[in-house]
């Protein structure tokens, strides 16, 4: 089925620089998050004050209609993830077809069958992946509809309220935190798509990647204005 069992030194490198990069930002943006504030950690402050704020009103349909806005995008990303597997799938038994039209394409390294194979299996595990997140993560914002639907009244003692807004908020970052990771994975997929060119472009975008997702997540003007936002929201809470 293969040419040769042999990956070539450069391929091995590659990917392993892609799955550092991929998972070494993973765990350093989680460990960071204690010591710099990210977007994940900034909106944390708005949903438990949407929350909180939920449970002050009788009519919650406004808050069911944003559950629903925020599972769109979930959703949609989840159904694109299963477009583009089944693309991949159909690739990978056209794997000669693909050979062929990349040696006629410029720029592009040639590879034996076992790469190539390597190449499609790689961007099959990490969209794979993107699925389950973005899958769960539309789970978790399911939970919480019904939380909101069950909250208890206006007239609920207060601690017991505040408490229920409290994990009500948590489970919405958890659900957050899940279609970041997928999203993030869509990322990397691109990345992934380098290797197709050469091992040494997959290593420069994978780092490319990682530098992009650090500035958005750690340093954007977006997170600058929430930071803002969330100083008023103190001020507006001590009032």
């Amino acid at each position: 089925m293969f040419d040769h069992l042999h990956i070539p030194l450069p391929d091995i490198a590659a990917v392993t620089w892609f799955f550092l990069c991929w998972f070494g930002y993973t765990q350093a943006a989680d460990r960071l998050g204690p010591r710099e504030t990210s977007l994940l950690q900034a909106m944390e402050v708005f949903r438990h004050t949407w929350m909180t704020r939920m449970l002050d009103r009788d009519n919650r349909i406004a808050d069911t209609a944003i559950v629903t806005t925020l599972t769109t995008s979930v959703s949609f990303f989840a159904s694109t993830s299963m477009v583009i597997l089944a693309g991949i799938v159909t690739a990978m038994g056209a794997t000669d077809q693909l050979m062929q039209l990349a040696e006629e394409m410029p720029l592009v390294i040639q590879a034996s069958a076992l790469v190539w194979h390597l190449k499609l299996l790689m961007l099959l595990l990490i969209f794979t992946y993107s699925f389950f997140k973005l899958t769960w993560s539309l789970r978790q914002w399911n939970y919480v509809t019904v939380m909101i639907g069950a909250a208890p009244p206006t007239a609920a003692p207060r601690p017991a309220r505040q408490r229920y807004a409290e994990v009500a908020g948590k489970i919405s970052t958890l659900a957050t935190k899940h279609y970041n990771r997928g999203i993030r994975a869509y990322y990397f997929g691109v990345a992934a798509l380098a290797w197709f060119v050469h091992p040494i472009a997959l290593m420069a975008v994978s780092a490319y990647v990682v530098l992009v997702l650090y500035r958005r997540e750690f340093r954007s003007n977006v997170l600058r204005l929430l930071r803002e936002a969330a100083a008023v929201e103190t001020e507006i809470d001590r009032a």
